[in-house]
């Protein structure tokens, strides 16, 4: 690269000169780029114990049978694994249906691996 020879180069350069993001949209008030405002999404409440164990404090809470932040991490991991497995005994049985995990499989299932 020589001396003279900018280190950038303008590559969204319009057809009239000024900048690709230069245009005034409809969202554009007086010219000032305003972000758009995003909704956060809320989510549950943090339930009160672990349906499967019990427990209160877990780094996070897990989708389980009920819904969403029903389990801590640890039934959490568990269930899906539980759920991965039910799904491939379900393809190994040619698609016929297999019912789904349950709350009481995944207590009996955690308690013997205690």
């Amino acid at each position: 690269m020589s001396p003279s020879t900018p280190a950038y180069s303008k590559v969204n350069e319009g057809a009239y000169g000024g900048s690709a993001h230069s245009f005034n949209s409809p969202g554009d008030f007086e010219g000032k780029n305003q972000t758009p405002q995003y909704k956060k999404r809320s989510r549950a409440p943090a339930p009160g114990s672990c349906q499967a164990c019990g427990t209160n404090e877990t780094p996070e809470w897990r989708r389980g049978p009920d819904g969403a932040r029903t389990l801590c991490n640890a039934c959490g991991l568990h269930f899906a694994k539980l759920v991965r497995k039910r799904n491939s005994q379900q393809e190994k049985m040619n698609g016929e249906p297999v019912p789904p995990v349950t709350i009481d499989e995944l207590r009996a299932a955690t308690k013997s691996h205690e």
